[in-house]
């Protein structure tokens, strides 16, 4: 029976990351509400989900939301959807949240609210997704996340977790605050590692950083994160681009305070995971290229940093997700990630 202490949770996503959130939320004891397709939202009405974790089986029947009014109610909405896919989540699910809801964006790459036009993108009307995005979900109700979760998706609502199992959560203007306090009690209590920082932003850079150099490589070589760090050809460029990657850091204000061969040591800690970029290209889904790779570059480009090996996997993942030959014999009907 849930606790009339524990939060109210909503999640927006129903692949892998927003499945396992929403299990182990639910697992906890939370009231949950889970925002999903309409196929995968009338599978997990019938059955529920289905969460492996450290060889546990976690089953938990989840409230699946009907229209944005079932989520007005949520203490937290976790967004768990592809960057290329933010927009148009948040137009459907959040367009009138009340002040109270806290939002978390567990997105990869760089999201809209990190640095104010680092990556603005023109659309015909003029307005960028970042001043949407801005104006429907205001700082003030953010959380800001790096999530270092390694899952994937067998079927709709079944998900298996792989050794990573933390989250960071931080306020953006790196204030300490009790919402994030409570979210941090109810991830331990979850089953999920959990740490509040006081530079998230920071943080989300790190968790960055090695999303633009992995991602894209997976895909070029085809191997996972066990695969690659084995070859020392591709090491080797990982490494060029991890320097690059950090003297941008240090360029925009936000220097690691680690070498490029400290970062790649302590990639190994994803073990085999496929990174998610990897697991969309085998089945035949969209890449998260432009918010992955593409916003590194043009955050280079902005700020006069040259980095020309990230320029040159930019280019070639690029062609490699436009040309990608499992786009015609592939189904989109589940999702996988390893965040």
């Amino acid at each position: 029976m849930r606790s009339q202490t524990l939060p109210r949770v909503g999640i927006i996503g129903a692949g892998a990351i927003g499945c396992t959130l929403a299990a182990r939320f639910a697992n906890g004891g939370c009231d949950v509400k889970l925002a999903a397709r309409a196929e995968a939202a009338a599978t997990i009405r019938r059955q529920g989900l289905h969460l492996t974790a450290s060889g546990t089986e976690i089953a938990a029947q989840v409230a699946v939301a009907k229209s944005p009014q079932d989520l007005l109610d949520r203490d937290y909405v976790f967004i768990a959807v592809k960057q290329q896919a933010l927009l148009a989540a948040v137009r459907d699910w959040l367009p009138k949240l009340p002040e109270t809801v806290v939002v978390i964006p567990a997105i990869n790459g760089i999201p809209w609210w990190f640095l104010p036009n680092a990556q603005a993108s023109s659309t015909p009307s003029g307005k960028t997704p970042e001043v949407e995005l801005a104006a429907l979900l205001p700082a003030a109700q953010i959380l800001g996340t790096a999530v270092y979760l390694t899952a994937y998706s067998t079927a709709h609502g079944v998900a298996v977790q792989g050794t990573r199992n933390r989250l960071i959560i931080g306020e953006l203007d790196g204030s300490s605050s009790a919402r994030a306090e409570v979210l941090k009690t109810t991830c331990m209590a979850a089953g999920m590692d959990c740490d509040i920082s006081t530079a998230i932003r920071l943080d989300v850079w790190m968790k960055a950083v090695g999303n633009a150099v992995f991602n894209p490589l997976s895909v070029l070589s085809g191997g996972d994160m066990a695969s690659m760090l084995a070859d020392e050809h591709i090491s080797e460029l990982a490494l060029h681009m991890l320097r690059e990657s950090l003297a941008l850091g240090r360029r925009i204000g936000l220097p690691i305070d680690s070498s490029a061969e400290e970062r790649l040591e302590r990639a190994r800690s994803a073990g085999n995971a496929q990174t998610s970029m990897l697991q969309d290209y085998l089945k035949g889904k969209p890449l998260e290229v432009e918010a992955i790779i593409g916003a590194m570059v043009r955050l280079g480009r902005q700020y006069e940093t040259k980095m020309p090996f990230t320029e040159a996997i930019y280019g070639l993942v690029r062609s490699a997700s436009l040309n990608n030959p499992f786009l015609r014999t592939t189904s989109n009907t589940t999702e996988e990630k390893t965040k």
